[in-house]
């Protein structure tokens, strides 16, 4: 039911004279979404091509492809290649371009070879815009210190795409090990106190970090927020040695670079409670009577 419904709604938007049965199939196919085997794992190839998608359906009705990506620049950082674009626009001005594409490969190619590059394909909706109509989108995990050439185009929502534009060289840096930041200097922590310490990840290389207390030590814990690259020190300074501390906590990017600090902190002495006033002499006037002395009218710690 859900497919005749979308083929009527096709029909009636592109039936008459000339169209056939084989041209509304093709717009079926053409307006499916494959994602929907992430939700069904164990149906791998069993439910064809995808999901049919009303919109995209109608808008295969559409060979327009929207204009070049003609207002862009492109660099790299580290082994990321990464674009900054105009969004251009399609439907002859009415609206703009629904993907940015990126071809790239280590090999030189043009548009008319342009099958022989890997395609990356971005939803300019979910991409950062970086000034009004401007998006940034990047390639990453590709080979350090290695030349690559790539080019870029845009596909409106039936995937109808446009020219591409000339092809760049350009070529990716090397591994920046990521450091360690804590803003907390001089630490001092009572002999009975458990204190949290934060420390943050920074990669000039915008890689995902991983942040770790090197060693065991039972008067240490530490917890890690992957999303937030930082990391909380826990110190337990009832279990510490009284004086000097240190440890190290080190970052590593997910392809193996560290970079580490030493963090010192000193635990206080637990120093015995001091008499502040003497008890004076109590009575307690026969069996079930009692008398409240409270410790801290006569001791002080």
């Amino acid at each position: 039911p859900h497919v005749s419904g979308i083929s009527a709604l096709v029909l009636s938007a592109a039936g008459g004279e000339g169209y056939t049965c084989n041209d509304l199939k093709e717009s079926l196919l053409r307006a499916t979404d494959p994602s929907i085997y992430q939700f069904n794992p164990s149906m791998q190839g069993k439910l064809g091509v995808g999901m049919v998608d009303a919109e995209l359906a109608l808008s295969t009705l559409n060979l327009e492809p929207p204009q070049p990506v003609t207002v862009f620049s492109v660099r790299t950082r580290s082994n990321t290649i990464v674009y900054e674009a105009v969004v251009p626009s399609d439907d002859g001005g009415t609206s703009k371009a629904r993907y940015m594409n990126v071809y790239y490969s280590r090999n030189q190619f043009t548009a008319a070879s342009k099958s022989r590059a890997i395609k990356v394909q971005f939803d300019v909706n979910e991409l950062e815009e970086v000034s009004p109509g401007k998006v940034r989108f990047m390639v990453r995990a590709l080979e350090f210190n290695a030349g690559y050439y790539c080019a870029v185009s845009a596909s409106d929502f039936a995937r109808n795409e446009s020219s591409l534009s000339p092809v760049d060289f350009v070529t990716t840096g090397s591994n920046t090990a990521p450091s360690v930041v804590c803003d907390v200097k001089n630490l001092t922590v009572k002999a009975w106190e458990d204190v949290d310490v934060t420390f943050r990840a920074v990669d000039p290389d915008g890689h995902s970090v991983t942040l770790f207390l090197e060693g065991n030590q039972s008067s240490l814990s530490f917890s890690y927020d992957d999303q937030a690259q930082q990391g909380v020190l826990t110190i337990h300074a009832a279990s510490a040695p009284e004086g000097l501390n240190s440890c190290i906590i080190r970052a590593m990017d997910e392809y193996g670079a560290m970079g580490q600090t030493t963090f010192s902190f000193t635990v206080l002495p637990n120093n015995p409670p001091v008499i502040t006033r003497e008890i004076a002499s109590v009575a307690v006037n026969g069996p079930g009577d009692e008398v409240v002395l409270k410790a801290g009218d006569y001791f002080s710690d």
